[in-house]
């Protein structure tokens, strides 16, 4: 069976073999009616270019950087990308003494379109406050940003190793990896990722639609109506050590921390387009009621939990509201965690009314 070339695989094809280096490799634990699993994914490439895979089994002796042949794969499409498909009948053979350059060919993504089936991408965007630290590797003293990448449809945490970014520039990064943590997308970029300034106008964050949201990234607004609210919404109570919420007398790993009272709700957003499960806390929901951080203390005697209930009740259902924050993965699929909120005006309105004409200009 000959090998073919990645530039050269077509939709639906069966039994196929390639030869390529495995670019990346993941797992995802998998619990559903059937039981629990263990799901694959990753990036191959060759020198014509790069294409994603999934398995249900992998071996576990390959690494990032081996050569492979893989006889007896499948290609399927999804999310209209082309991807192997890795099955019982498919061989993963190990080439050890083989070494190859890839070509690779990076999608542009907005950042609002981010997803972990496609591992390496080209974004453009706007760096945020840089943070540096030193860390250890193989011997050496190296040093490790984090910031965050914004564009006009949401902002992602990012990280660099090695290479230095500046606070405020805008960059296009071609390369960048996308991978998941605390149910959570972040990019990361290293030595070969290509980092250059960028000339273009990051513009001010867009309003998205709901059903436009399909990975969890952050920095998201929407525009939509609070059409349900939680029972347990109100004030409550967390250890002040593990901020864990209290539900008896005491937090059980730290019974002898203070409590300290924190708010939060929990309600239904709907845009017309889609409906998503929300969360807010203090920093949100404390200007929607006129409340002091101050006020939200243990020894303040004159607070009431029922008062302060429905005073979040009255404010929150069946109000619109522009909500920033961020969408995050859970076991129920995404969920929308509100770092602000205010009820929808006349501003807002108009904002969409020119994102409308804007899209169909």
């Amino acid at each position: 069976m000959a090998n073919i070339k990645i530039k050269d695989i077509e939709k639906d094809s069966k039994d196929i073999s390639i030869k390529g280096k495995i670019l990346s490799v993941d797992k995802k634990d998998i619990k559903n009616e059937r039981g629990e699993s263990v799901y694959y994914y990753g990036l191959i490439g060759d020198e014509t270019g790069t294409i994603p895979f999934t398995a249900w089994a992998f071996p576990n002796t390959i690494r990032p950087g081996d050569v492979v042949e893989i006889k007896f794969c499948s290609v399927r499409e999804y999310n209209e990308k082309l991807r192997l498909n890795i099955d019982s009948r498919t061989e993963v053979i190990l080439k050890t003494e083989d070494t190859m350059e890839v070509k690779r060919n990076y999608r542009d993504y907005k950042i609002r379109n981010l997803n972990i089936n496609d591992p390496f991408v080209s974004i453009e965007g706007r760096i945020g406050q840089v943070n540096e630290r030193k860390y250890q590797k193989d011997g050496e003293e190296k040093l490790l940003y984090s910031t965050t990448v914004e564009d006009d449809t949401g902002q992602i945490q990012m990280t660099s190793f090695g290479q230095k970014l500046q606070e405020g520039k805008v960059v296009k990064i071609e390369g960048a990896r996308v991978s998941e943590y605390n149910s959570r997308l972040r990019v990361s970029i290293g030595d070969r990722t290509k980092v250059q300034e960028s000339n273009s106008v990051i513009g001010e964050r867009k309003i998205s639609n709901i059903e436009d949201i399909n990975s969890p990234v952050g920095g998201i607004r929407v525009a939509a109506f609070a059409v349900s609210f939680g029972e347990k919404s109100g004030i409550l109570t967390r250890c002040s050590e593990c901020r864990k919420r209290i539900d008896d007398l005491r937090c059980p790993d730290h019974p002898t921390a203070p409590q300290v009272l924190d708010i939060f709700s929990y309600f239904t957003l709907d845009d017309g387009t889609s409906y998503v499960q929300s969360t807010a806390g203090k920093e949100a929901l404390l200007p929607l009621i006129g409340m002091k951080e101050e006020e939200l203390t243990i020894n303040n005697v004159k607070l009431n939990k029922k008062e302060i209930f429905q005073k979040l009740q009255a404010a929150i259902q069946g109000h619109a509201f522009l909500a920033t924050g961020d969408f995050r993965n859970g076991q129920n699929g995404l969920s929308f965690r509100i770092r602000s909120m205010n009820p929808v005006n006349e501003a807002v309105i108009s904002e969409l009314d020119r994102q409308m004409e804007a899209e169909f200009a």
